[in-house]
């Protein structure tokens, strides 16, 4: 019964840590349309910066785009920074604690194979990773979602943007 319990909570933990790996995904693809749309426009705009600042309206659209797409990717950034330390209990799992607990491979070993019979031991330390990773996939999964919604206003700004500068040309 312990077993079953121990390979569910393992799958949960797989799972997790796919979301949290989802989640790094969506915001370097966030930052990669801001580089490649920052190369590609940014130029653009600087050739025609006296009439989008030759008129009110251009000039504040511009900034709110700017100001939006700025914290869409301060937004991303944030997602993409691993987070070190979730918890202060201590894991045979998790890769800090492993490197900080256990100053040789031979050492860990040891404490792995004392621990490997203890099936409660291995619950605790699982669940409590599972745990872990859990705050870490929601966190990361609210900042991407406050990047996307960013990306989207800037998208809808620009689009203004760009119909402005035609109209007004």
């Amino acid at each position: 019964m312990m077993a079953d319990s121990l390979d569910n909570m393992w799958n949960t933990y797989n799972a997790v840590k796919d979301w949290i790996i989802f989640s790094d995904t969506k915001a370097g693809a966030i930052v990669a349309f801001y580089a490649l749309f920052g190369s590609t426009f940014l130029p653009k705009f600087i050739e025609i910066k006296t009439q989008i600042f030759s008129s009110w309206l251009l000039s504040i659209l511009w900034i709110l785009i700017i100001t939006f797409s700025s914290v869409s990717i301060l937004f991303a950034l944030c997602c993409l920074y691993p987070q070190k330390r979730v918890t202060s209990s201590h894991s045979l799992i998790f890769y800090r604690d492993i490197f900080e607990d256990y100053p040789s491979p031979q050492k860990y070993s040891f404490k792995c194979q004392k621990e490997s019979y203890d099936d409660f031991s291995n619950m605790k330390d699982i669940s409590g990773q599972v745990w872990a990773l859990s705050k870490v996939a929601t966190r990361k999964y609210d900042l991407v979602s406050y990047s996307i919604q960013f990306l989207i206003i800037s998208f809808i700004l620009f689009s203004l943007f760009v119909i402005l500068i035609i109209i007004l040309k």
